[in-house]
């Protein structure tokens, strides 16, 4: 359940959350408390993870703690993998305490490309987890969401939006009025997802005069005068009101009477009053009143934030040097601060802008450095005993940040500021918080002086290397781009180029501009000595091939699982290299994979095993496949498989299960296979590698497909790998979607819900593949709707665009399977014998899949065969064998392909002249395809069997 409080500032929003958290509490659940606050944006999710930290903190010291601590425990390690622990305790750190003291480290090789959703994913699990094994209700206050971060932003909108653990958790956001707020409503109602919006707004007279009058216990008539008075000062502003009435008190001019029993005030002293003009100018009066030493601790305080916690005030206290808990706890008892848990908080965010705005403008930016210096003063001395405090870091970068280079007063301090940057940048990366450690690394960019290259070439090298790391995780390449050229203009050797240039690479791959990554990927590795050749023959391909084979036979596969570890750091970058052209040639030149293939195994056996070696196992498997040695190549997917169950290659784990997945369909049953590629696209999120979880979620779509998925289901399934492709920018994955959904629509008889003519179409207008994908579906929908002139006419569009590559995919089966099936159609149209000669390879292509996997393809060469027969005039075994291609296809769950062989049945016996045998199965074929969701089919179908006159 979601709630929205709206309203302007002082509207009353905070206190009327506060006011169900009361309740929540009350009646025995769990109400955590998530504050938003500008100047704390620099700590990666610091308000949500405050918040379950502090959840952890209180499971952990309750009394039925242990119980709940367990069960909290025991779902995090059945879900999450050792590095997942590791990063959720670095985010939460009293997580510690439940998990115990066995947290896991991260492991080698564990340092993602492209990690943006990474922590996204973790933190909603974290929630998911949470709530499954809480015994109680726990509702979540996201206070002034106004304020919150992109991270946060998107933590929430996965949990509201797609998470499960939604249905289990109640949200309460509170936020002023403004553009974020209107993006999430617009969103909840796009998404139809329900929720109810309460607008806070100023308290008119009347409200204010009922609000008195119970708070004085009078009447409503005595206190008009008084409550004219209140609305006309502070415009019926909740916060300015009760804080107005608080100052009446203070200043005896709202008392309370003996002899009369009542209160007591004098309206027109208190119209002589002068008050000011908004709460915020209100709020300044009142702390001017305050000692000088509370005005100070309130001024630095709020340049920290909303709050203040006792291990950061106490550390404050020891670096600046100066007392801050005796004055803070002065601001507590004036009503201006609440102290909870220890921690400072100031009351209202107006009263931390009043407190702010004591500073001297010019001179803000002054204070925060010198802060910032201060804490970074005591930060470095405790890292010189072996103390290491995050908190001190990030609030240490955050202050000097916020004070920029304008308040550098040496050149030393530039370079010291540049390396803390670097350091908070690091702990962010480990985190998987790549926006803040760009911010991190991108502000030490800014502290550094003229000559900077020369003078500090490690430090800068550093900074710009991982930040345009970042900025390729983040998606931004026009960073990317500026920072990479000052990388490679400076860099002093090709290995210290080498990842940046890697980085470059997969911008250009995210962008769809695959002809260009490939020929730069090529020309890095004739650099590194890995010259590849311009042509080969396909008999010379075939040899590399079986050299490669003969070598791999030498091994067992447990010899293969104990290959050493790769440690030579310029071949594990190669094999990055070779995996992404392998990606590009896979689009743009097919007839060249095997090169790179077989050098990916080639490199692995000779140098060790590294994080991209489960990829080569499986793209080698994938292509013995494709030269019908399934058995043999899926002896090399079941290894690439083991390997990353087995090991901690974590970040190729998402895309080795997609790509073996494609093999594994052509031997297991399909509908069990299937799911694989949505485990593979949630690998790939954790993995933060965006681009291989978009695949996957189309080779999901893809596959479901022919599986025989119920389209409704399908539908709702491409419609969320739609909004995750547009979120994460990958156009191509979403080009082919695309085609994918429209394709359904005919089917289901509804219009294409998307964009008619999108942008990322534009860009993938020109890719090979995606014209081939388009001619596939095209000639698809053409044959299932009977268009005969349409279908012969793609059909030689296809055979003009006919690729030849090295992959064998799921989807080139069913592209067989239709091609025969056409072929053999238009053959019966036009007796050409170049069609059928054609269409029995096809048929031949399907028996020799049959014989690794009866359950997925004997109904489809059941079915070729019978048109094959119905072409050669052998009508009685063709009847026998569309039998046999119903019963096949019913009995393995292929209740696509029941429909269509029930259909091509009643075309055959309607041929023949049997309208009432051909009516029982065009009036199953029609039942079948309602069954599957194919309204739009079924409805055509009537209308042929209406045309015939068999109805």
């Amino acid at each position: 359940e979601l709630v929205i409080i709206t309203g302007q500032a002082g509207s009353g929003k905070s206190y009327l959350s506060q006011r169900f958290g009361d309740y929540v509490t009350a009646s025995g659940g769990v109400f955590l408390s998530a504050k938003f606050d500008q100047l704390k944006q620099a700590r990666p999710l610091s308000a949500l993870a405050s918040a379950f930290n502090d959840y952890c903190a209180t499971l952990f010291r309750g009394n039925s703690g242990n119980e709940g601590a367990a069960a909290l425990a025991s779902e995090l390690r059945s879900r999450l993998r050792n590095d997942d622990v590791f990063y959720l305790t670095k985010i939460i750190p009293n997580l510690v305490y439940i998990l115990g003291g066995n947290c896991f480290g991260l492991e080698e090789g564990n340092d993602c490309v492209n990690a943006q959703q990474r922590l996204q994913l973790l933190m909603c699990q974290f929630v998911e987890v949470m709530t499954i094994s809480s015994s109680v209700s726990i509702a979540v206050h996201l206070d002034d969401l106004h304020n919150a971060d992109d991270a946060s932003i998107g933590v929430i909108n996965q949990l509201v939006f797609t998470s499960k653990s939604t249905q289990r958790i109640f949200f309460l956001a509170s936020s002023r009025e403004g553009a974020i707020m209107r993006k999430m409503l617009a969103n909840l109602d796009h998404f139809q997802v329900p929720h109810m919006q309460i607008k806070m707004d100023d308290l008119d007279e009347l409200a204010i005069n009922k609000t008195i009058s119970e708070l004085l216990h009078l009447p409503p008539r005595l206190v008009r005068p008084l409550s004219s008075i209140a609305h006309h000062k502070t415009r019926g502003n909740a916060l300015f009101f009760s804080r107005w009435m608080m100052s009446l008190c203070k200043e005896g001019l709202l008392q309370p009477s003996l002899s009369r029993r009542r209160w007591v005030w004098d309206d027109e002293e208190i119209r002589r009053t002068k008050v000011p003009d908004d709460v915020a100018m209100f709020f300044r009066n009142s702390i001017h009143k305050l000692p000088n030493d509370v005005q100070q601790a309130l001024s630095i305080m709020a340049c920290f934030g909303a709050s203040l916690d006792g291990e950061l005030t106490e550390s404050l206290e020891r670096a600046l040097p100066m007392q801050l808990f005796t004055p803070l706890n002065v601001a507590v008892s004036e009503g201006l601060l609440d102290k909870i848990n220890g921690q400072y908080r100031f009351c209202h965010d107006c009263i931390q802008e009043a407190a702010y705005d004591m500073i001297i403008p010019e001179e803000k930016c002054l204070h925060h450095f010198q802060h910032g210096l201060s804490l970074a003063t005591l930060y470095l001395a405790e890292m010189s005993q072996g103390e290491d405090s995050d908190a001190n870091l990030f609030a240490a970068v955050t202050q000097l940040n916020l004070g920029g280079p304008a308040a550098l007063q040496s050149r030393e301090e530039s370079s010291t500021v540049s390396t803390l940057n670097l350091s908070a940048g690091k702990k962010a990366m480990e985190m998987s918080d790549f926006k803040a450690a760009y911010s991190f690394f991108d502000n030490g960019i800014s502290f550094l002086q003229k000559k900077h290259w020369q003078q500090h070439y490690e430090l800068s090298f550093e900074l710009f290397c991982l930040a345009t790391k970042c900025a390729l995780a983040n998606g931004d390449f026009v960073s990317l781009k500026l920072l990479s050229e000052q990388v490679l203009k400076y860099a002093r050797v090709l290995e210290e180029k080498l990842p940046v240039l890697y980085y470059s690479i997969c911008a250009l791959t995210f962008t769809a501009q695959f002809a260009e990554a490939a020929e730069k990927i090529e020309a890095i590795l004739s650099q590194l000595g890995e010259t590849l050749p311009e042509q080969t023959s396909s008999s010379e391909m075939l040899s590399i091939v079986e050299e490669t084979l003969v070598r791999l036979e030498n091994y067992s596969v447990s010899e293969l699982k104990d290959l050493k570890r790769m440690d030579n750091s310029v071949k594990k970058i190669t094999m990055l290299f070779l995996a992404r052209l392998h990606h590009c040639l896979f689009l743009i030149n097919p007839a060249k994979q095997p090169i790179v293939t077989t050098k990916m195994v080639e490199l692995t056996l000779s140098h060790g095993m590294c994080e991209t070696s489960p990829l080569a196992f499986a793209l080698f498997g994938s292509m013995l496949g494709k030269l019908d040695n399934i058995e043999k190549g899926y002896q090399y997917t079941k290894l690439a498989k083991q390997l990353i169950d087995e090991n901690t290659f974590y970040e190729s784990s998402g895309v080795v299960i997609a790509s073996a997945t494609q093999l594994f369909c052509y031997v297991e049953p399909v509908q069990a296979v299937v799911p694989l590629f949505i485990e593979a696209c949630e690998r790939s999120m954790a993995a933060g590698d965006a681009a291989s979880a978009c695949l996957s979620m189309m080779y999901y779509c893809n596959e479901a497909y022919i599986s025989g998925l119920v389209l409704e289901k399908l539908e709702e399934k491409c419609s969320e790998a739609r909004e995750l492709m547009k979120q994460l920018g990958h156009f191509a994955a979403l080009s082919h979607l695309v085609i994918i959904e429209r394709h359904l629509q005919s089917l289901m008889g509804s219009s294409w819900g998307g964009d008619h003519h999108s942008p990322e179409e534009e860009i993938e207008e020109a890719n090979p593949h995606v014209i081939f994908y388009s001619l596939v579906y095209s000639l698809y929908n053409n044959f299932v709707f009977r268009k005969y002139c349409n279908t012969k006419s793609v059909l030689l569009q296809f055979l003009a665009h006919n690729r030849v590559d090295w992959t064998l995919m799921f989807g080139q089966s069913e592209c067989t399977y239709i091609f025969g099936l056409t072929l053999f159609w238009i053959f019966r149209e036009s007796k050409e014998q170049h069609w059928k000669d054609a269409a029995v390879k096809a048929k031949e292509a399907m028996h020799g899949w049959t014989k690794s996997s009866k359950w997925n393809f004997e109904h489809k060469f059941f079915l070729l065969d019978a048109e094959e027969n119905f072409c050669d005039g052998n009508f009685a075994q063709a009847k026998m064998l569309y039998e046999k291609a119903i019963k096949s296809a019913k009995g393995h769950r292929f209740v696509n392909g029941e429909a269509l062989a029930c259909e091509l049945a009643g075309y055959f016996y309607l041929e023949l002249g049997e309208k009432s045998t051909a009516k029982e199965y065009l009036v199953k074929a029609h039942e079948r395809y309602v069954m599957w969701g194919a309204l739009g089919k079924a409805a055509t179908l009537n209308q042929e069997i209406e045309r015939n006159s068999i109805s």
